[in-house]
């Protein structure tokens, strides 16, 4: 890239929030914590009933439940069977393919967007009723840890890096971001924030990035990003809806499932994070993925990493997770993913976000 090269890019996925070590932020806190799940864990009876009781999310999705009874011929009650290995990811990605080819706006159009809107509010609920009161150590470590050239790519939707960014004395890759995007105004990125700092970024969306349900409404268009990320957790635990100031209808968290056909064009708010994202890899230093195993449907994703890290090798790429160990599973078909996406090599030494203190190590030499 001709010395262009600027800070380390940390890539974080769902093993990273899975294996995060939970802490009460007040000491008297004594709730046992509970990690967030990947994707299968959504609709498992042991999540559910640590998080309330089934029957509490029941009556919350019944529409999500009639949906994939009918869809993916699952006949155990909501915890049971199937739904302990059901995919939220796969479930979620099905409704937005059906929003995508539905005629707009018509009854099965709005049907299925009631769907999706519940199946947000089900991630919301999940993951708020995990992380309310909870900080990550490990994410807090990093935050601790990065200068200001230093930048995130977060395919998570947990807010747990959110808090740890916000609550910086001086939180350059958060407000980056925001002033990058210039919510609501077309053009390009002020440069002096593209170039000099580094950036938090979110291609999948976040559960404090609140868009209204309503398409006629200037605010279906952009997001409204929430600061108070305890409030928003807080809010997330209640079944209750937050209301547009705009327009009165019901918002819900801005989410992109990983599918193979993301509405990235579609969507200039999604597609300028994506585009952001590329140009911080295209002119990293140092690439580090955290938990991130790249599923092979998230086309997007591939071509993001594939298209943007040619500059890089196995002495500034270092690939973190536990499917790096030669008696996992996964490690065959993981292995042979990442010599695919990574061809002139990468650094497999570590396995867990644990690890913590060694990658920073690893990043900073």
């Amino acid at each position: 890239m001709g010395g262009f090269e600027k800070g380390t890019v940390y890539i974080l996925g769902a093993g990273a929030s899975h294996g995060e070590s939970l802490a009460p932020i007040e000491v008297a806190e004594s709730q046992e914590p509970t990690n967030p799940p990947l994707a299968t864990g959504f609709f498992s009876e042991s999540l559910l009933s640590r998080l309330g009781s089934v029957g509490i999310f029941e009556e919350r999705l019944k529409q999500v439940i009639a949906y994939v009874k009918l869809h993916w011929g699952i006949k155990e009650s909501l915890g049971l069977g199937m739904w302990n290995e059901l995919s939220l990811e796969q479930v979620l990605s099905n409704v937005e393919n059906d929003l995508e080819f539905i005629a707009h706006e018509s009854r099965n159009w709005i049907h299925r967007l009631e769907i999706k809107i519940e199946l947000i509010g089900h991630i919301h609920a999940v993951i708020g009723a995990s992380t309310h009161h909870k900080y990550g150590e490990l994410s807090r470590r990093l935050a601790q840890s990065l200068s200001t050239e230093d930048s995130i790519l977060c395919f998570n939707w947990d807010l747990l890096l959110d808090q740890e960014l916000l609550s910086k004395e001086r939180p350059q890759q958060y407000e980056g971001f925001l002033k990058c995007l210039e919510i609501g105004s077309p053009g390009k990125p002020p440069a002096k924030y593209l170039w000099r700092n580094g950036l938090f970024l979110k291609p999948h969306g976040s559960l404090n990035w609140f868009r209204c349900s309503n398409p006629s409404c200037p605010t279906h268009r952009s997001f409204v990003v929430k600061r108070k990320i305890q409030t928003c957790l807080e809010w997330a635990k209640n079944p209750q809806y937050k209301l547009c100031a705009n327009c009165g209808e019901k918002m819900f968290a801005l989410i992109v499932p990983p599918i193979a056909h993301k509405r990235i064009t579609q969507d200039n708010v999604i597609r300028h994070i994506w585009g952001l994202a590329r140009t911080k890899l295209r002119f990293a230093k140092k690439l580090v993925l955290i938990g991130y195993s790249l599923p092979r449907s998230d086309f997007y994703s591939e071509w993001l990493l594939r298209s943007s890290t040619t500059h890089l090798s196995r002495d500034t790429i270092l690939v973190v997770n536990p499917s790096n160990d030669p008696d996992a599973a996964e490690h065959s078909n993981f292995a042979s993913r990442m010599r695919e996406l990574f061809p002139r090599g990468f650094n497999s030494d570590l396995r867990t976000f644990a690890e913590i203190d060694k990658i920073i190590a690893w990043a900073s030499a």
